[in-house]
């Protein structure tokens, strides 16, 4: 499975990604750049650390359907990051745990879900 991000391809084929097939699926043979940082606002460098083994230098399929542009590193962009990010660490601290847990659905809202 090919997909862009950021400029940049990566061979996922062999990939695991934690939110299952069908989730990953989205990103096949597109430029998924508008997904990756929309699903993944704080943890985007560290997931793009993790999968810079899986990089390539140029694709092998015929085309890399791209969406239009959209800017996410504009002024307003930046500071509703920070105040959202803001927002789940206050509520990570308060309920006493990490900003992953409070951002994540658990097993109990997937299950009512």
């Amino acid at each position: 499975m090919i997909t862009k991000i950021n400029n940049k391809y990566y061979d996922l084929t062999n990939f695991k990604h934690p939110g299952g097939y069908w989730a990953f699926m989205h990103a096949k043979n597109r430029d998924a750049t508008i997904l990756f940082n929309s699903y993944h606002p704080f943890s985007k460098d560290k997931i793009l650390k993790s999968i810079e083994k899986y990089r390539i230098e140029e694709p092998k399929i015929d085309k890399i359907i791209t969406p239009k542009k959209f800017e996410f590193d504009t002024p307003f962009s930046k500071e509703l990051n920070k105040e959202v990010k803001q927002y789940f660490l206050t509520l990570a601290k308060q309920k006493n745990l990490t900003i992953r847990q409070v951002v994540k659905a658990d097993t109990t809202k997937w299950i009512f879900i």
